[in-house]
């Protein structure tokens, strides 16, 4: 147990980094996505191998395989406009667009999965949306409305239609 509790700090430390990181790398919002997606494709192949579970892949259904590949057009998708919100925006702001996402796959719920609105649900979702239109309307007002965050938000779209397109693979 201990073990997963380092496993999970290291990730949230890692995420938490990312914008800090990617906003000092001299390259462009695509040349870092790009980077990031080979890299990635390297080491799932690695490790797939290690652990001998191409089976796995094979087994799968074809509207799984679909899924899967949307999933990681629309994880690239999220990275390309959350790094290109980045450098518009800075890290700060393209993060807080990010996290529409979650409102987002809320109500995508609702449409694809059929999955009730609850008031829990819908409060979490007013109280966010508020605070987001608050801390971004602050920014609009001053900026007005800027590609950067347009790219936020595109973000949290594909983000969400990530959210979606796994739970349809499982």
């Amino acid at each position: 147990m201990k073990n997963a509790y380092i496993k999970f700090i290291l990730a949230a430390v890692i995420f938490g980094t990312n914008g800090i990181i990617a906003s000092h790398i001299p390259l462009s919002s695509y040349e870092i996505v790009l980077t990031r997606t080979v890299l990635g494709v390297f080491f799932l192949l690695i490790l797939a191998t290690a652990r001998r579970e191409w089976g796995s892949l094979r087994r799968a259904s074809r509207t799984s395989l679909v899924w899967l590949v949307l999933s990681g057009l629309f994880l690239s998708g999220n990275w390309l406009f959350l790094y290109e919100a980045y450098q518009h925006i800075g890290v700060s702001l393209a993060t807080l667009m990010c996290y529409c996402g979650p409102i987002l796959i809320m109500i995508l719920s609702y449409f694809v999965f059929h999955e009730p609105f609850t008031v829990p649900k819908v409060s979490a979702m007013v109280i966010v949306t508020v605070g987001i239109l608050c801390i971004n309307g602050a920014a609009d007002q001053a900026h007005g409305l800027s590609w950067g965050l347009v790219c936020g938000f595109l973000s949290a779209v594909c983000f969400a239609l990530l959210v979606i397109a796994m739970k349809k693979v499982i």
